[in-house]
């Protein structure tokens, strides 16, 4: 089997590859799932997720370039998304795969993808409305018209909330329809990429607000993003 065009070995590494970044990411962001960190189990989800990006890249450039474009412009566009180090580098370390990657073969993709305005367009309008979700989600909740009691329960800015947990199951299912309407295998990776952040974020989500639920942290006290080092220290057990 040639892996090269193999889409089922390539959808799954991309699916694993975006599963594991959100994995290592609510590990390190979320406090109510610090119990299971250890710098370890750390090491090897970086690790990981290098590889299979690296693997994935080669294979299919634009989709490498379309993913390294997307955490670019949403570092530019939400930048309280990109405050711990390995965020703010994570542009830099995965830049480096440009000097890698295969250029003729981007190019030929690039042409591949143009052909069809349906599914160019389509994809574009997707790509577009992930870029900027958050942003204008944000901005309608903070309208002075939007009571009170709306803002406190839709704050995003927190990284446990139940609108949270809303977008993440609402983008699992535009991800499905998407991939449905799209044929375009570029496309589809970046879209199975996405779909396994959210499928993650959805099971952070559920497990945050509904299992874990220590008096120390009720569900309506804000907490803002800060590293595992700060975390408030309580002593009751989960």
């Amino acid at each position: 089997m040639d892996v090269s065009t193999s889409k089922t070995v390539l959808f799954a590494c991309t699916f694993i590859c975006g599963a594991v970044a959100k994995i290592y990411d609510d590990l390190t962001d979320n406090y109510r799932l610090h119990k299971f960190s250890n710098p370890v189990l750390m090491e090897v989800l970086k690790g990981v997720f290098i590889l299979t990006l690296s693997f994935t890249s080669i294979f299919n450039p634009l989709w490498f370039v379309l993913l390294w474009l997307f955490n670019f412009l949403s570092m530019r566009f939400e930048p309280l998304s990109y405050e711990t180090p390995y965020e703010m580098s994570l542009y830099i370390t995965s830049g480096l795969l440009f000097a890698f990657i295969n250029y003729d073969k981007l190019f030929e993709q690039i042409n591949e993808m143009c052909s069809s305005l349906y599914d160019l367009q389509l994809f574009f309008i997707f790509y577009i409305s992930c870029l900027s979700l958050e942003t204008v989600l944000r901005k309608m909740i903070l309208l002075p018209g939007v009571p009170q009691c709306i803002r406190d329960n839709c704050n995003i800015e927190r990284e446990v909330s139940l609108c949270k947990l809303v977008e993440s199951i609402y983008a699992c299912v535009s991800l499905s329809i998407m991939l449905y309407c799209i044929n375009n295998i570029v496309s589809n990776l970046f879209m199975i990429w996405m779909s396994g952040y959210a499928c993650i974020r959805v099971c952070s989500q559920i497990y945050s607000l509904f299992v874990y639920k220590p008096k120390s942290f009720p569900l309506d006290e804000t907490y803002h993003k800060q590293p595992p080092s700060k975390e408030p220290e309580t002593n009751e057990s989960p």
